[in-house]
């Protein structure tokens, strides 16, 4: 099994802010989409909730989210 990380920071070290990506670059959106398409997507809560979650966790993408919240 093939497995692929796929990780965004920008030069000081930002990966977010005010949950949402703190830069718009449609090549990265577009080359993260192929990447992950016939995978798995293993990612956090706070990304899940974010104001891109919408647009990476689309019905029937399988993915796995990692919280310590019991309630999800």
């Amino acid at each position: 099994m093939e497995k692929i990380i796929v990780a965004a920071k920008s030069d000081n070290n930002v990966i977010g802010r005010n949950g949402d990506v703190p830069w718009h670059l449609p090549a990265d959106l577009a080359f993260f989409e192929h990447t992950i398409s016939d995978g798995w997507l293993l990612s956090g809560r706070r990304s899940y909730e974010s104001a891109q979650g919408d647009f990476i966790f689309q019905k029937g993408r399988k993915t796995i989210i990692i919280t310590r919240q019991k309630r999800l």
